[in-house]
């Protein structure tokens, strides 16, 4: 059964992973499966690395070892995890500053 985003009707599954927050850690989190990079388009393709010591140690590395494969491949928003989940996070984060400002002004 296709679901819009991958044009085979059937497909081999790679994986089958927990549940995940996938857009936000604040989110509901929803079932996940990988399936082989050449069954399906994938618009926004991601890796995800997990290193020994400092990321940014690896990035030069893993820049490196996609090049190799394919040159043509940009590499873009690198970040650790400790990053995208600040990044996530910001926007509440923010709104909970507001609303306790505000509340102080009364």
């Amino acid at each position: 059964m296709g679901d819009g985003v991958y044009e085979q009707s059937i497909r081999e599954v790679a994986g089958v992973v927990g549940n995940i927050k996938m857009r936000n850690v604040t989110g509901n989190p929803e079932p996940q499966y990988y399936l082989p990079f050449a069954q399906g388009l994938i618009r926004n393709p991601s890796l995800v690395a997990r290193t020994a010591g400092d990321p940014a140690m690896v990035q030069n590395a893993l820049r490196a070892a996609i090049h190799t494969m394919d040159p043509d491949v940009p590499v873009y928003q690198v970040s650790t995890l400790e990053n995208y989940v600040s990044k996530s996070e910001a926007a509440p984060r923010f709104q909970t500053f507001v609303l306790t400002v505000s509340q102080g002004w009364r």
